[in-house]
């Protein structure tokens, strides 16, 4: 029940502005990306109307691309809903991490999710194309699953194994900078 409130949240305060404005800053180059990488099959190196694009690491176009292939079309919409999608689980990772380190065993639980949801910052993020809010997703995994795992359940090599496979995916969605954040 939480977790379906959390998700209702989420969409509540992002599904209005979604297709209140055009694409802005690098959402439109994202989506063509994406879309290439349908169009070709080419899905390693990413490009834009032929010309290689290295700037960025290719794991934000490859969720654009398998959200535009879920659901069978290339929109704005669609290509927003990544983000939304992570802030959804980015909140949701929080959530799960009071669960098990609070003694809330009700509807609370989902309270740091709430409130991580009403971020300015995350507000508005989680309504563009961009690759900030899915970095922000897998660097939350990352310090989420470490101290699961290392502090509460007591397993270290697990605690590090497991944050640094969200670490790598991390460095994959924006670059070199992932692992400052850890």
């Amino acid at each position: 029940q939480g977790i379906f409130l959390l998700l209702v949240y989420t969409l509540l305060l992002s599904l209005p502005y979604l297709a209140l404005r055009e694409f802005q800053g690098e959402e439109g180059r994202r989506v063509i990306i994406a879309a290439h990488m349908i169009e070709t099959g080419d899905w390693v190196v990413p490009s834009v109307e032929g010309t290689p694009y290295l700037k960025k690491p290719p794991f934000f176009n490859w969720a654009l691309a398998a959200f535009f292939t879920l659901s069978g079309q290339i929109s704005e919409y669609t290509a927003r809903l990544v983000s939304i999608a992570a802030a959804f689980l980015c909140a949701l990772s929080l959530s799960f991490l009071w669960f098990k380190i609070s003694e809330v065993k009700d509807l609370w639980f989902i309270l740091p999710g709430l409130i991580f949801l009403t971020f300015s910052e995350v507000l508005g993020k989680s309504i563009k194309a961009e690759i900030d809010m899915t970095f922000t997703l897998f660097v939350t995994l990352s310090f989420v699953s470490w101290f699961y795992f290392y502090e509460v359940r007591q397993k270290p090599g697990l605690g590090w194994g497991v944050s640094c496979f969200f670490l790598g995916i991390s460095f994959l969605t924006k670059g070199v900078q992932a692992p400052f954040f850890f």
